[in-house]
């Protein structure tokens, strides 16, 4: 498969090598001091922590870190990304890992550029969410199964319960891997959305969840 770009208007940068191209992004955004936020660790071990620490230091950018989070991710995360995007004056947001990270980050962006708490955004009855405005956001896609880098929304937990929040994205990176698992998590999506019966289960928001 020959290498693509396409915007839409998130740009999405496919292909081998192109997280070549993420500090110069991120500048391009206004970023200068990044959090970066990823799960569980795996990518210390696949090596794209790594690669993404040289980029980052390659191009003079300082950085955070926000580690943990958890497959369907927990509001008690996206606080906590709030927190230390303000405390250590950052200006980016960058998420590494599938989708739950990225949602996590959604609600991040969305949060710290409101002044109440960050459940007040998520989206009512109407299927609306009162956000203005976002923080820059990209993110270096390691497993391509939800969707979520390319749509609005994101689902954060509280307590037993799933929300749903609305946000935007504004540029991501893909160097994935585990395609296969990704695969498998995309077509259990479009399997949910034939089966369940349920009246306004939108296909983007069930497998954004």
């Amino acid at each position: 498969m020959n290498n693509f770009v396409f915007s839409i208007p998130t740009t999405a940068y496919f292909g081998k090598g192109q997280i070549s191209v993420l500090g110069e992004t991120i500048r391009q955004h206004g970023g200068s001091k990044v959090l970066l936020a990823y799960g569980g660790g795996s990518i210390k071990a696949n090596g794209v922590y790594d690669a993404t620490i040289e980029q980052l230091n390659n191009a003079g950018l300082a950085y955070v870190e926000l580690s943990g989070i958890q497959p369907n991710p927990r509001i008690e995360s996206v606080e906590e990304g709030i927190r230390l995007y303000h405390e250590n004056g950052c200006d980016f947001i960058l998420g590494v890992g599938g989708g739950s990270t990225l949602d996590a980050c959604k609600g991040i962006a969305a949060g710290v550029k409101y002044d109440g708490s960050v459940s007040d955004l998520f989206r009512d009855e109407t299927g609306l969410s009162p956000i203005s405005a976002a923080a820059p956001l990209a993110t270096i896609l390691t497993m391509a199964g939800t969707g979520s880098e390319l749509d609005m929304g994101a689902v954060i937990t509280v307590g037993a319960d799933h929300k749903k929040i609305c946000g935007r994205g504004r540029t991501w990176h893909s160097c994935g891997n585990r395609q296969g698992r990704g695969a498998t998590d995309y077509a259990r999506g479009f399997l949910i959305q034939r089966f369940t019966g349920a009246e306004k289960c939108y296909l983007i928001t069930r497998t954004g969840a």
